[in-house]
């Protein structure tokens, strides 16, 4: 089998935070069960959120919800890691935009590459939804794009 090397960029990360890894993210192999990781690149979303969209969205009402996400599992996480959630929106279409993350340890090892979809939704019509203007602008102005 042949060994793949990711590589990602991480001056395109503006959005980064520390997760803490409990014992009980631990498989019996003593290192972070791959469930773990869909959790720690949801911690990284949601504070990313809370940043860029500065609390406009109104989650009783219409938010997002994610539809894809995929995992590049690289390199095992330990319990006396200490990492970090890099995350970024890279493409934003009409109802729904991708997000990008990363999580590197201490070494600046690169742990797992994430890539989601997520799609803005009506919570009482039950129906995805155009991005807001105001969610568009507020990811433009916080991101860097490499193409418009």
């Amino acid at each position: 089998m042949q060994k793949i090397e990711k590589q990602i960029s991480l001056e395109l990360f503006k959005h980064s935070v520390p997760v803490q890894i409990r014992f009980n993210d631990l498989d019996l192999m003593g290192h972070v069960n791959n469930t773990e990781y869909i959790n720690y690149f949801g911690v990284g979303r949601l504070k990313y959120f809370d940043l860029v969209f500065e609390n406009i969205i109104d989650w009783k009402n219409f938010g997002v919800v994610l539809v894809k996400t995929t995992v590049d599992y690289l390199k095992p996480i330990y319990l006396h890691d200490s990492i970090i959630v890099y995350s970024r929106t890279n493409q934003v279409g009409t109802k729904s935009f991708e997000m990008e993350q990363a999580i590197y340890n201490q070494n600046m090892e690169l742990n797992a590459i994430n890539k989601s979809v997520i799609v803005c939704y009506d919570f009482f019509k039950k129906i995805s939804i155009e991005i807001p203007v105001a969610w568009k602008e507020k990811i433009r102005n916080f991101e860097i794009f490499l193409e418009d």
